[in-house]
């Protein structure tokens, strides 16, 4: 992958329908707006240069009973890293009777794809975990 760089455009828009001339007389709405959005986030939340193997120039060897400085890995990297995607998308109505009784309606729909996760790797690598991605929220969930 090697994507160090992403693009997460969003949109969004309303119709106020009770300003058109065919409900701007009515003896009942007040007030009845139509919207949408769609987005995409990205999550960039995750530990500077997790992509690349770090070293660290202050690592103890014994060498002939003495310990001595050293150069060693302190983590495993994972060049295949990409962003964290989250796209939503949003639908409303918001409605005001004239006698003053309101109502608000949404559909909301939220998915995240390509999540990173600090997962377990085998243990004869000398590390714990290293962070990978998984492909799909709803995957993950089995849904």
């Amino acid at each position: 992958m090697n994507d160090k760089w992403g693009t997460f455009p969003s949109f969004s828009a309303g119709w106020i329908l009770s300003e058109e001339n065919f409900l701007s007389s009515s003896s009942t709405i007040n007030y009845l707006k139509l919207r949408g959005s769609w987005g995409k986030l990205g999550n960039s939340n995750i530990p500077n240069f997790a992509f690349a193997k770090a070293l660290s120039l202050s690592e103890g060897y014994s060498f002939g009973g003495t310990i001595v400085p050293g150069v060693g890995q302190t983590s495993l990297g994972n060049e295949n890293l990409s962003w964290e995607k989250t796209t939503t998308t949003n639908f409303g109505v918001n409605l005001v009777l004239n006698n003053g009784l309101g109502i608000d309606f949404d559909i909301f729909n939220r998915q995240t794809d390509d999540i990173l996760f600090n997962l377990p790797v085998n243990v004869l690598t000398g590390f714990t975990s290293q962070i990978q991605m998984l492909l799909a929220w709803r995957q993950l969930v089995g849904s």
